[in-house]
């Protein structure tokens, strides 16, 4: 897991998954600047800018949200709450077949987020996998809370259990039918 990832998670959030960084990139770049180091080291220095890059960003999902951090001395950071993801595609080509590697676009209000990642389809397929849990966590959580308020606005109106007043039977009700039929009103007659 990235410091940057570890010092902001909130309470109760946890990572979920960490997107591989594609590895290959880096491979091109020290390729050309050691190839082409006698021209002025610039491709050297352009491999070593883009190693510290690489090893200073972070693709973290968490429960709850998208957290995305690159750079070293001048860092750019995005949150997104798994809510404000509208959509997640992919695209890998042929030498991304090869090698395992594509770019990952993820849709929010905020704008797109771009990534060159490994494995890019199964990033894909968590992302979609915790932004449907999460959704499902919110509604079961936004039910729960519904219900004890619909509960605790009945006990408010009606002090009373069951409508049974200093332990009287309630007039619309009377004693069960000795006869053993199914009723849908337990045995009990119902007045209007």
């Amino acid at each position: 897991m990235g410091r940057y990832a570890e010092r902001n998670l909130y309470e109760g959030e946890y990572v979920v998954e960490k997107a591989p960084r594609d590895v290959w990139g880096l491979v091109g770049y020290w390729t050309l600047g050691i190839l082409f180091c006698w021209l002025l080291f610039i491709p050297t220095i352009v491999a070593i800018k883009e190693t510290i890059i690489f090893t200073h960003t972070e693709i973290v999902l968490t429960n709850r949200r998208l957290i995305c951090k690159q750079g070293v001395f001048h860092t750019k950071s995005k949150d997104v709450p798994l809510l404000k993801i509208q959509g997640v595609y992919v695209d890998i080509g042929f030498w991304g077949r090869i090698f395992n590697v594509g770019t990952i676009y993820i849709d929010t209000e905020y704008g797109t987020i771009k990534w060159k990642i490994q494995d890019a389809d199964e990033f894909k397929t968590t992302i979609v996998g915790a932004i449907d849990q999460f959704e499902r966590e919110r509604l079961s959580s936004q039910s729960m809370w519904t219900a004890q308020a619909l509960l605790d606005g009945f006990r408010a109106m009606n002090p009373h259990p069951a409508g049974r007043v200093s332990g009287r039977v309630p007039q619309n009700r009377r004693k069960p039918n000795s006869i053993g039929t199914t009723d849908p009103y337990a045995g009990y007659e119902r007045r209007y």
